[in-house]
């Protein structure tokens, strides 16, 4: 998946931790993107480790998932991630806090690097939340 020749769906991506790809990632086509968010996110200054945790549960997942380079990705991407995320929790139970907890994050990340043109309102706007939530005023 790092070299590009795999493309998985988020769902598949979602079902798996990626653990070992900061031993992994260099010299694959993905390096410089995830070496450019991150080190634009320590700039901004995000630690250490929400650097970390932005880029291996939302950054990777996008960049293998759209199959596009960084400066490529678009709200959709995110849209449709959060929306992999909402299913999967409807199907599983599986929380999708900790993607959901560095979603926004990101996204604004990826704004401040002038990748993303709008960052404004409600960042699960199009996403339907899962049932159980539904009734609830659920703040992120």
């Amino acid at each position: 998946m790092l070299t590009r020749p795999l493309q998985p769906g988020y769902d598949y991506l979602l079902g798996r931790k990626f653990s070992s790809v900061w031993r992994e990632i260099g010299g694959t086509p993905l390096e410089n993107d995830v070496v450019a968010f991150t080190t634009a996110a320590r700039g901004q200054g995000c630690s250490e480790r929400v650097t970390s945790a932005m880029a291996s549960q939302i950054v990777l997942r996008l960049l293998i998932g759209s199959g596009r380079p960084l400066d490529d990705l678009t709200t959709t991407d995110f849209d449709d991630l959060a929306s992999a995320c909402v299913a999967r929790d409807e199907c599983t139970g599986a929380s999708w806090a900790h993607y959901r907890d560095t979603m926004p994050a990101t996204r604004q990340g990826l704004f401040r690097l002038g990748i993303l043109s709008d960052v404004d309102g409600d960042v699960f706007a199009s996403v339907t939340m899962p049932t159980c939530w539904q009734g609830f005023d659920v703040v992120f």
